[in-house]
């Protein structure tokens, strides 16, 4: 009886030391800047809450019938933690982000992002020598037990677990209240949403920040099985929510661009994955002009996924916790409001130009039907039609332009055939029109094993020469695969300035460029990019044959395009519909990503509160503003929260 209890006792501690292990090595390879132990392990913050998880699990395995059981169920959990723990670093590596329930929503992006491309199978090694170790030694146990040890009468089994039972709750329950009583004792900051770690704990407001000071048990269990969700809520009541909106704050901003480019056709180009080292005078020349020669956002930020970023500008605004592009979110609210959907995203960049005389809307993208629900979304943003690869398959099947163009996946199309057979929407004919285009050349994943006949032909002429000391050895290939991708999209944008040309509509159509992200692919922006805020800086451009060159040096997002767009188009909205700022002002934004941090080009926070990273200029009063600028966006959030939440068809008579 004794060698039993023996035997699972060993069990259970060889569960605590092998999930500790796997921890140790996620918090080291993630390296999120959390507690160090004995001045070596990073670990997290709070690890006595780890702890206290780890040890109720020990008690189960404990207290269950059987050794082999315990091996078993043990290992489950184990093997559960090191796929979770290897996800979130690879994660890590390229988004810095986490794994949460949103990724099941966007299976092409984890597929991608979490499997193809960048991953080091050789790290996965490190994570799964714990549960192997745990495995070989909990077998071994078992071997012996079967052999020498003598199951427990079931008179004795029931006394031990009568007492475990009645020791485990008395346990748990003081740990919970040491854990609230003594460990939470961080209360700066003046955002009374988020106040301290206890409210992180309680309502997991922000990923990061929660895995950095509880680690991975705490943070999904709470996620995972109790069903809460990550981000910001908070309950506002109908006057707060009626009095923000129908307040009317017009933009701001430099006179001298009000109304620049009234009445021009508008052209927006979302360039996936376009980072700014890609860019380059000799190999993406159309791209490189337009941007030298039009308004050129020097310090433009962005950290998101593609459905936020082009969410961003399309409406202009995001809500704090509802996913526009997760069917879960979106489908029970279409359902539930059909009939008020169009009214409801009359602030959308689509309808107020339809509002202000634009006759049509038209969004495009080389991707199949299924990728972020496009075709069910965008109607309801005012888009007349959504042009997506299955739209024009038949027509290449009946007349194809090239037959070396793939037959696979979306990115193996070139960008410059997709426009051939959709230039007449993209540029219709008598019409006052916006065209938005989100190009997909350039996505992940990159290498030499991944080039398409036509990136191939490109990546002949790139001479490694041009980049000597800019790009290392080792990332050659890698660099060489993306930029002969961004030069595909470069030609398909020469194109389109082509057949303005030829349709005498190039005058008085103006193109907004922006990239949706940073080149994460094969850890290319960590490499190629320097410092914290560096790393998410991106291309962003606004060209016009009206315009003169100029440069916006000050810190700006995607969000911001909306209204600087507005300003130079002559269009007066309601800035209380909009989180960005106009850039021909001087009020700065800040980024608040849900896969990236908070930041500006001075400081980098999980949660606002707590500072990761910080400019050597930066004052203690710049931080002040960081932050107030940071509670206005959670009450902002909160208020379009609701919005989208409920039925507020009346609201849109103050946009």
């Amino acid at each position: 009886m004794l060698k039993y209890y023996r035997n699972k006792f060993i069990i259970s501690v060889l569960f605590v030391v092998a999930a500790v292990a796997i921890e140790i090595i996620t918090f080291n390879f993630i390296n999120i800047n959390s507690r160090l132990v004995f001045g070596i392990f990073s670990l997290p913050t709070y690890l006595g809450i780890t702890a206290i998880y780890l040890f109720c699990i020990a008690v189960f395995l404990f207290i269950i019938p059987f050794v082999i059981a315990s091996v078993v169920i043990g290992g489950i959990i184990l093997l559960l933690q090191t796929i979770v723990s290897f996800t979130n670093f690879n994660l890590w590596i390229t988004h810095m982000d986490l794994f949460d329930l949103t990724y099941l929503s966007r299976a092409h992006g984890l597929g991608e992002d979490a499997v193809v491309g960048f991953v080091n199978w050789i790290l996965l090694i490190p994570f799964l020598m714990p549960l192997i170790l745990f495995l070989a030694v909990s077998l071994l146990i078992v071997f012996l037990y079967n052999k020498k040890a003598n199951f427990p009468s079931t008179k004795y089994n029931a006394l031990f677990l009568a007492v475990i039972l009645a020791f485990t709750p008395f346990t748990v329950v003081l740990a919970h209240e040491n854990r609230y009583s003594g460990l939470f004792v961080d209360t700066s900051g003046p955002n009374v949403l988020r106040a301290d770690d206890k409210n992180l704990y309680n309502n997991l407001t922000h990923k990061n920040a929660f895995f950095k000071k509880f680690g991975t048990y705490p943070m999904y269990f709470r996620h995972l099985l109790l069903g809460k969700k990550f981000g910001i809520s908070r309950s506002i009541n109908n006057s707060e929510f009626f009095d923000y909106f129908s307040t009317f704050v017009p933009f701001d901003g430099d006179n001298s661009y009000w109304g620049k480019l009234e009445g021009d056709n508008l052209i927006v180009v979302m360039m996936e994955s376009i980072d700014e080292f890609l860019i380059h005078p000799k190999y993406t020349p159309t791209l490189y002009m337009l941007r030298e020669q039009g308004i050129n956002f020097t310090n433009f930020h962005a950290k998101s996924f593609t459905e936020a970023a082009e969410s961003a500008v399309i409406l202009g605004a995001h809500p704090a916790s509802y996913n526009l592009f997760d069917w879960n979110d979106l489908g029970s609210t279409m359902n539930k409001r059909a009939e008020v959907l169009t009214e409801l995203y009359k602030f959308s960049v689509p309808n107020q130009l339809k509002i202000n005389g634009y006759q049509t809307a038209n969004y495009f993208h080389l991707t199949w039907d299924d990728f972020y629900v496009r075709r069910d979304t965008h109607p309801l943003y005012g888009f007349d039609s959504v042009n997506l690869l299955s739209d024009v398959l038949e027509d290449f099947y009946q007349n194809p332009i090239n037959e070396d163009f793939p037959y696979g996946e979306t990115w193996d199309y070139p960008e410059e055939w997709f426009f051939m057979y959709v230039i007449d929407k993209i540029l219709p004919r008598n019409k006052q029109f916006l065209s938005f285009i989100s190009t997909i050349n350039a996505h992940m994943p990159f290498g030499p094993d991944n080039y398409t006949p036509q990136s191939y032909r490109n990546s002949l002429i790139i001479e490694q020469q041009d980049f000597i000391g800019a790009v290392p050895n080792y990332a050659w290939e890698y660099y060489k695969h993306a930029l002969s991708e961004a030069m595909l999209v470069d030609q398909g944008i020469e194109y389109l300035l082509q057949q303005l040309k030829e349709r005498g509509i190039d005058q008085n159509t103006t193109i907004m460029f922006y990239t949706d992200h940073e080149a994460y692919g094969s850890g290319l922006s960590e490499i190629l990019k320097e410092g914290m805020s560096g790393k998410r800086r991106i291309p962003a451009f606004i060209y016009s044959p009206k315009l003169q060159p100029k440069e916006i040096t000050k810190f700006t997002t995607n969000y911001d395009l909306v209204p600087t767009i507005f300003w130079l188009l002559g269009i007066e909205v309601n800035s209380r519909f909009y989180w960005g700022n106009n850039a021909f002002n001087d009020k700065e934004s800040i980024v608040v990503s849900k896969t990236g941090g908070i930041f500006n080009d001075k400081f980098f926070t999980w949660d606002g509160i707590e500072i990761e990273w910080k400019r050597e200029d930066a004052a203690d009063e710049d931080f002040r503003e960081f932050q107030q600028r940071y509670v206005d966006y959670l009450y902002w959030g909160s208020y379009f929260d609701e919005l989208f939440r409920g039925n507020y068809p009346e609201i849109m008579k103050y946009i």
